[in-house]
């Protein structure tokens, strides 16, 4: 007998002791970290500690964090392990990882907000500085164009840019 033959004889009595099946349930709460739920058959049996993720309580790779009263399909690996295999509806997808590309990566990596707005931030303040230091007032304005000297003149402060002015929270990194 060859080792491939050994290992489909394996598999083969293996599945023969355990039967593996699947039901259709609803989210009753969710763990995020044990990366484990709680959900309640369609038949009314309640499951707790079904897995979310191959490894309970890891904070590493990629796991889907089910709505609570969505319905999802749990796999069963034995009578008392169970995994969510599908879901109808996530509240976000974790995703610890060394490299997260979406479509194919072209358009670079996200930026770092907090690096971002003190950069600009340090930009609009020596405009600021420089725009009181060197721009005319009225009076002495005459050799502006007048709708410059009015937007700059009349207009010349502008607020600090903040986080929420450039910021999507839907991905965050």
């Amino acid at each position: 007998m060859t080792y491939r033959e050994a290992f489909f004889k394996l598999v083969e009595q293996r599945l023969e002791l355990e039967e593996l099946y699947s039901i259709i349930a609803v989210v009753n709460s969710v763990d995020e970290d044990t990366r484990t739920c709680v959900v309640t058959e369609v038949e009314g049996a309640v499951l707790i500690d079904v897995k979310l993720q191959a490894l309970n309580s890891s904070s590493l790779g990629l796991v889907q964090i089910p709505t609570v009263g969505s319905y999802v399909i749990v796999s069963f690996l034995s009578p008392t392990d169970s995994f969510i295999s599908c879901y109808t509806n996530v509240d976000k997808i974790l995703i610890d990882t060394d490299l997260v590309q979406f479509n194919g990566g072209d358009n670079g990596g996200l930026i770092n907000i907090e690096d971002l707005v003190a950069k600009i931030n340090n930009i609009e303040n020596q405009l600021k500085d420089h725009q009181h230091k060197y721009i005319p007032y009225p009076g002495g304005a005459a050799e502006l164009p007048v709708s410059t000297t009015k937007d700059i003149v009349t207009n010349p402060d502008f607020s600090n840019t903040q986080d929420s002015d450039i910021e999507d929270t839907n991905i965050t990194h």
